[in-house]
């Protein structure tokens, strides 16, 4: 480990060995990615696969609103929509209603409901959290250690209990 030394402000600054950076940022990865898949339940890889759509939260309106404007782009080339099956006729549209990322992720899964391309592609998102972490923190001209420790926080609050739920 290197000792401090005095930057020209006057204070010490401590650099982290490049080695190190990276196996901190490989641990960090790994940790991050086993909380993605138990997102997912006991056996995270069938829960992932399947059909069944995740229940908790807002993300069974996002993967209706999602499906509904999906399928309204796939068969019709907009993501305006008249669903005559939910409130006598509810207009979705773009602006004001959400589920935007859904709408993107199940058109990419084909234009139809289908709870599992949701769920990939919110995994896929949850997995690139600390990509950009790490991207924003050496943005700004951070050193290893700090980039580390500033994304281990913003992880830490990202699994916190008002994250997860």
């Amino acid at each position: 480990m290197e000792r401090p030394t005095l930057n020209a402000e006057g204070s010490a600054t401590w650099t982290l060995p490049t080695w190190a950076w990276l196996i901190g940022v490989i641990a960090l990865l790994a940790w991050h990615g086993w909380l993605t898949l138990a997102l997912f339940g006991d056996q995270p890889l069938e829960h992932l696969l399947n059909d069944q759509p995740i229940v908790s939260g807002m993300h069974p309106q996002h993967l209706y609103i999602g499906a509904t404007g999906a399928w309204s782009i796939a068969n019709h080339g907009r993501a305006a929509v008249c669903d005559h099956r939910f409130q006598a006729g509810w207009p979705k549209t773009p602006i004001f209603n959400g589920g935007r990322m859904a709408e993107l992720l199940l058109l990419l899964g084909g234009g139809s409901y289908q709870p599992a391309a949701y769920k990939i592609g919110f995994a896929v998102l949850c997995l690139m959290v600390p990509f950009f972490m790490l991207i924003a923190c050496k943005a700004v001209h951070l050193g290893h250690a700090t980039s580390l420790l500033a994304t281990v926080f913003g992880l830490s609050i990202w699994w916190g209990p008002h994250g997860r739920a």
